[in-house]
């Protein structure tokens, strides 16, 4: 077989200037890698902004996940191929994605990865071989609830507490921005409110610094606000006891210290209150002086204006005592006498004995001087009459003791005569 194709080979045309033949054709193939390579040559290209999918992103959201800030990326991606191949590329020819789903919370480093649908065009470089993603997990937090009041009551009006619908409102969000939150605040105003009132304030979420957090959701934007405002107005302090100090003393005296006390109440109601009691102390056989610390009867839905306010009552207890005085006849004084009648009483002979009785600080201090025994002249007719004798101070004292109580006078006209040396 083999010889068989040699002879045809050695009487073929082909067997005939080998040489030639094989060198025109090495130069026809050289020829043509020439003409292939200046004609189609081999170029580079940047392709800009080629935007990067991130794969996964519904995976994280139902497991409750978000992306937090960018999200939208892009690469400067450079490729190298045959001059035809490169032209015609663009963006929608190359493929770059960063897989999220095995990412969890915090900040993430996503690798990038590259594809080209172009046969025998390569990647040489890129603008970045990854993107940074923040990761946040979604929570739902109770935050509280944080009202601020501007303006002033009047005068003597006082706030008597807040109540709030809720004290806590839901929010749900991504992690990082609701630990921002320190509270939800709201604010009411004050300014002329002389009753409870009722208000329905916005709330929105701050910081500590007072700043709005935003890219929360809230379960409610509105918090119902009562206020109770009281009125505020010092009343006197009634003392109040009972019984009897022992036998032989006197209670000379009862003070309530302070006098008044500040109490709050609603407006109508504290304009209706004039004083307030003491809760009662019994004096039953009480012998000297005392002070006593006691609670005061606030009417209800009143209040002390200041919880710590102490009231006490001061009893002042004293012995009761007798001092005995001893008057001439001629120490007795008329009251109420016309001019046109004369007594006797100078020229009675004896004395008249006083004795009164009355607390140690009265007695102690009491001089004769201090006392008078007198007659109301204010029934006289002429002849002998009995009359009382009295003491001007007798108010003063527990028990007043006369002997005698009363005395006989001549009551003489003198009118219609010339002066008499033995009257009064």
């Amino acid at each position: 077989m083999i010889k068989r194709i040699r002879e045809i080979y050695s009487n073929s045309k082909f067997s005939r200037n080998t040489a030639p033949k094989v060198l025109s054709l090495v130069f026809a193939v050289v020829f043509w890698i020439f003409v292939i390579d200046n004609v189609n040559p081999e170029m580079t290209k940047v392709i800009e902004n080629v935007p990067v999918e991130l794969v996964g992103v519904s995976q994280i959201e139902a497991e409750g996940y978000i992306i937090m800030g960018e999200r939208d990326f892009t690469v400067d991606m450079t490729v190298k191929g045959r001059r035809n191949d490169v032209l015609k590329m663009n963006k929608s020819d190359l493929q770059v994605t960063a897989d999220i789903r095995e990412f969890t919370n915090g900040y993430q480093e996503v690798p990038l990865k590259f594809q080209i649908d172009i046969a025998d065009v390569n990647l040489i470089n890129q603008s970045r071989e990854s993107v940074l993603l923040q990761i946040d997990a979604i929570v739902r937090k109770p935050i509280s609830v944080h009202i601020a009041k501007s303006g002033d009551l009047p005068e003597g009006y006082v706030e008597n507490g807040t109540n709030l619908s809720v004290e806590e409102i839901f929010v749900s969000g991504p992690e990082s921005s609701v630990d921002k939150i320190d509270r939800m605040f709201g604010q009411v105003i004050l300014t002329n409110m002389t009753e409870p009132f009722d208000r329905d304030p916005a709330v929105v979420p701050v910081d500590s610094l007072g700043e709005v957090v935003t890219g929360v959701d809230v379960e409610t934007n509105y918090v119902r606000v009562s206020i109770d405002v009281l009125k505020r107005s010092d009343i006197e302090v009634n003392p109040k006891y009972t019984g009897s100090v022992a036998e032989g003393y006197q209670l000379t005296g009862v003070r309530v210290i302070p006098e008044r006390i500040s109490v709050k109440g609603h407006r109508d109601e504290i304009n209706n209150l004039r004083f307030v009691e003491s809760e009662s102390i019994d004096l039953t056989g009480v012998t000297e002086s005392f002070s006593v610390e006691v609670p005061v009867t606030i009417p209800e839905d009143m209040y002390l204006d200041n919880d710590n306010q102490k009231v006490y009552l001061s009893f002042d207890v004293e012995k009761v005592v007798t001092k005995e005085f001893v008057f001439d006849y001629s120490d007795i004084t008329f009251i109420n006498k016309a001019d046109r009648y004369k007594t006797n009483i100078e020229s009675l002979e004896g004395q008249v004995i006083l004795k009164v009785s009355a607390v140690e600080s009265l007695i102690n201090n009491l001089t004769q001087n201090d006392m008078g025994l007198f007659i109301d002249a204010e029934s006289f007719r002429p002849g002998e009459m009995t009359l009382s004798i009295l003491l001007n101070r007798s108010n003063e004292f527990n028990r007043v003791e006369i002997t005698p109580a009363v005395i006989d006078l001549d009551i003489i006209d003198v009118s219609g005569e010339e002066g008499s040396s033995n009257v009064d």
